[in-house]
């Protein structure tokens, strides 16, 4: 199977990249070569700015792929540049969007069928940050909805959660959080702490992408990568606190303090709910996920220890400063 990683040198690229050539694959990521990463045998690198739209010529011209991964993609222009030079050229097409498409509900869980932030009426997330990425990546939806309805462009929408797991490059997650508690660090906790949040372990979601292809139900069609389980901002830090073998000493931020804002150390969303079902991928795709998040974050925490990241610098003057003025 001849495939193509557009990204492939961080987490869930570098992930899927060892998935694809465990199976075989013919593999060859496009990236811009900023990241140094040692690739399995075999796969090849070729380079180029999805930015640019000569060099992404120059490096896809008269190229055709059985499958092609986006994982990089974050604008409709991106997207736009890559399906040109592929139409016709490829056999799926498989992009990562995110749950943070949809518009704020009140009804949980939330299906493929609800609102998206570009709906009339659409509720945004509340954080400036959020809320562009939220709605590039609706805008990257579109833009391939509308492909297939005027020349079949064929493609699946995969929409993860927050992902987990080894090689994680938003280090302020996970491996923050077990930074501060082997510190015997306070855990500033946003508001009430009560906010939802919905994870997927990485080699779960890479697990999807590989299933997505290779059945014909999923062409044309979006899947929330949902986990069973939703965990509050209080219970993932307990449940950290916990894995690491220590008593967390949580701090409770007022809501007013940092309303419609993301702080440095806050690591989610916490304005809005997130409880996702995952029913359309179970029964289309024939996935679930294999971690339940006690396991996934166990593993994920032995090889932090491992990787040497809690040797590293972690620079957490801003909660001091913000611990220093509630403590006034």
């Amino acid at each position: 199977m001849k495939t193509l990683v557009l990204g492939g040198s961080r987490f869930i690229g570098l992930h899927l990249v060892r998935e694809l050539a465990s199976y075989d694959h013919q593999v060859t990521v496009l990236n811009r070569g900023q990241t140094k990463v040692e690739l399995p045998r075999g796969v090849q690198r070729i380079y180029a700015d999805r930015q640019d739209v000569a060099a992404m010529k120059k490096a896809l011209g008269g190229t055709a792929f059985d499958w092609v991964f986006d994982v990089s993609a974050y604008t409709p222009q991106e997207i736009q540049t890559a399906v040109d030079l592929l139409d016709g050229r490829v056999g799926r097409y498989v992009f990562t969007s995110t749950t943070s498409v949809f518009s704020i509900f009140s009804i949980l869980p939330a299906t493929e069928e609800f609102p998206m932030v570009d709906q009339p009426g659409a509720l945004l997330p509340p954080q400036p940050n959020t809320r562009e990425y939220a709605v590039n990546k609706t805008a990257c939806e579109r833009l391939l909805a509308d492909r297939w309805q005027k020349d079949r462009f064929p493609y699946t929408v995969l929409r993860p959660p927050a992902v987990y797991g080894p090689d994680n490059y938003s280090i302020n997650r996970e491996f923050g959080t077990f930074a501060r508690l082997r510190r015997g660090r306070k855990l500033l906790v946003p508001g009430n702490g009560l906010t939802t949040i919905q994870f997927t372990h990485v080699d779960d979601m890479v697990r999807a992408y590989h299933l997505a292809p290779q059945t014909g139900a999923s062409l044309a069609q979006t899947y929330t990568l949902a986990a069973h389980e939703a965990i509050t901002y209080v219970g993932y830090y307990r449940l950290l606190a916990e894995i690491v073998g220590v008593e967390p000493q949580l701090v409770f931020v007022p809501y007013e303090r940092i309303k419609g804002t993301r702080p440095s150390w806050c690591p989610f969303e916490w304005e809005r709910l997130h409880l996702e079902s995952g029913e359309k991928a179970y029964s289309q795709l024939g996935w679930s996920p294999f971690y339940n998040l006690r396991q996934g974050m166990g593993m994920t925490y032995q090889w932090y220890l491992r990787s040497g990241l809690d040797d590293g610098p972690w620079d957490f003057s801003d909660e001091d400063k913000l611990l220093a003025e509630l403590r006034a």
